[in-house]
């Protein structure tokens, strides 16, 4: 990579890290998962089970990147918290799936308006044309993301936004 583009990398990348940064929420409150009185890795286990739907503790443990003991740490704080269930799988009774409670569905639809309404407040200042622009740059970027995970057999969120 010569070095224009290389400076133009390094800037892509503070740019989204900055965006990135700007667009979560401020403080603490019910939007910023505070309220519901859990470290911030439970936050990130509550998270992912959200995006992956009903996995297997082997499952989140892999996508967590972290070992079964840990994992089962971080469902026990949820389940005691009412925001995730164990249950049993339908046809297999020694595997667990964990999915959301009411309280987790409930902190996934508040936490998702909150952020609908944070984007909804920046993209005002955007015309039309910017914002379809952005978004054509962003569908590229996110196609070659994905490509070069998954040439390089690393995981990756395959979930079309």
């Amino acid at each position: 990579m010569d070095h224009h583009r290389a400076q133009g990398a390094e800037r892509i990348g503070l740019l989204l890290h900055g965006i990135m940064g700007g667009l979560r929420p401020k403080g603490r409150g019910p939007d910023h998962g505070h309220d519901l009185d859990i470290t911030l890795g439970q936050l990130h286990c509550l998270h992912r089970v959200t995006d992956l739907g009903q996995p297997t503790m082997g499952d989140l443990a892999e996508d967590l990147h972290l070992s079964p003991s840990t994992v089962t740490g971080l469902v026990d704080g949820l389940v005691a918290r009412g925001l995730v269930e164990r249950l049993e799988d339908a046809e297999d009774r020694r595997i667990v799936r964990v999915t959301l409670a009411a309280g987790g569905r409930r902190h996934r639809d508040q936490h998702r308006r909150a952020h609908q309404q944070r984007l909804a407040a920046v993209f005002a200042a955007l015309s039309d044309e910017d914002l379809q622009r952005i978004e054509s740059a962003l569908e590229r970027l996110h196609e070659v993301v994905v490509q070069a995970a998954e040439t390089e057999g690393s995981p990756v969120c395959r979930k079309e936004p």
